[in-house]
């Protein structure tokens, strides 16, 4: 599983103080895409110091699913962290 912290609007130039983060966290096994694992990433974000005022946008998608998004021009900028 790995993380990949994704930009739409940073990457546009168009960042504003209403900008969401955009989360994807890429799975192997399509059953750890659930609302449950969701918001145990916005909780782990929120212990690690991320203020719960911030826009937090989490998505669980497979390798392929990334990479669909990312051909499409989903996302612009991508920042894979561990």
């Amino acid at each position: 599983m790995s993380k990949r912290i994704c930009s739409r609007w940073a990457a546009e130039d168009r960042l504003t103080v209403l900008s969401d983060i955009d989360v994807v966290v890429v799975v192997d096994d399509p059953s750890y895409k659930s609302l449950e694992n969701m918001l145990a990433v916005k909780r782990r974000a929120e212990e690690l110091g991320l203020p719960v005022d911030v826009w937090l946008d989490v998505k669980i998608s497979t390798e392929e699913e990334f990479k669909q998004l990312i051909d499409k021009g989903v996302y612009r900028k991508v920042i894979e962290v561990s």
